[in-house]
């Protein structure tokens, strides 16, 4: 794909939180190595939180957990600012979805962001919501 070696940023408003190296690219995902920065300490537990949710498969506590990370955080591409992301971070490593388009306001018009075909799996969500589609609970999963 190409970007291998690409620097993308965790942003809180102007205060860099972290760089992810890219290493990997799965599409749709990028995987890479996460360099936090020492403010990073402030959000680490949203990302423990919302990833040991993911893999409890407890989707609506992670769509709520996963609100304030994506509500309070933007991910910089070295060609600017994403307008969404999926972002999990463990230890060091980060992987993430992103796209350059607002998501359309349907996640809330079906509940919510990861379900299933029995209304819970995010497989069965379409693209345009954080986890349905975009759901991945380990590095390169």
């Amino acid at each position: 794909m190409g970007l291998d070696g690409e620097v993308w940023r965790l942003m809180r408003r102007e205060e860099m939180l972290g760089e992810i190296v890219i290493d990997e690219a799965d599409f749709p995902w990028l995987h890479g190595h996460f360099i936090p920065t020492p403010t990073f300490g402030e959000v680490r537990p949203w990302f423990d939180e919302s990833l040991a949710l993911m893999e409890a498969e407890e989707y609506q506590q992670f769509d709520t957990a996963y609100d304030r990370i994506a509500n309070t955080l933007s991910l910089v591409a070295p060609s600017g600012a994403v307008a969404e992301f999926l972002l999990h971070i463990s230890d060091d490593r980060a992987w993430f979805r992103w796209s350059d388009e607002p998501f359309e306001d349907g996640c809330a018009a079906t509940g919510s962001r990861s379900s299933t075909p029995d209304a819970r799996h995010p497989a069965a969500r379409p693209l345009n919501c954080h986890a349905g589609g975009w759901y991945s609970p380990e590095p390169g999963g």
